[in-house]
């Protein structure tokens, strides 16, 4: 959708090719550009095994980007209807390059916080899920204290911030 030099014509024979290979075609629901976070998989099922449909959890996600890991945590392990998920992130990324998309709501032309925000709704739990936007500095200031069973710091990946982060969670 993005190659307008490439004339009409050659994009609808595109979008007829690519709609026909499956394996151009993603397998889920969601609109993910990056994946940062499917290599940590199998040690998160690991380490959270004993959280998987447990009734009152409550999780903070410091940094959500798209939702990726967010999403993994309400369908694999934040699974039952009373588990909460809070994510904290600036939600201030300029417009991405998007990954091809044939169904009509391309990537491209949706900010990194809509991407978050379809890519939630796609799970079915966006009701248990609340999004915080702003700085985590600030935020984790205003949450309550001893309230979460487990906290992912994945905000800013400088060290001071990082620091500030896991001493505020």
């Amino acid at each position: 959708m993005r190659a307008d030099w490439i004339g009409d014509a050659a994009q609808k024979s595109l979008v007829s090719f690519i709609s026909e290979q499956p394996e151009f075609l993603p397998d889920e629901p969601f609109r993910f550009i990056h994946d940062y976070f499917s290599q940590h998989i199998g040690q998160w099922n690991k380490d959270l095994a004993s959280f998987r449909g447990r009734p009152n959890l409550a999780f903070l996600e410091i940094g959500s980007f798209e939702g990726r890991s967010a999403c993994w945590l309400l369908q694999n392990i934040l699974t039952h209807e009373s588990s909460r998920l809070t994510c904290i992130d600036l939600f201030e990324q300029e417009r991405s390059q998007g990954a091809f998309d044939t169904t009509g709501l391309d990537s491209n032309q949706m900010s990194t916080e809509d991407r978050f925000d379809y890519n939630i709704q796609q799970t079915g739990a966006s009701h248990r899920v609340e999004k915080l936007k702003g700085n985590s500095h600030d935020l984790l200031r205003s949450l309550p204290r001893s309230h979460y069973d487990f906290i992912y710091v994945d905000g800013s990946h400088i060290a001071k911030d990082v620091l500030e982060d896991g001493v505020l969670a």
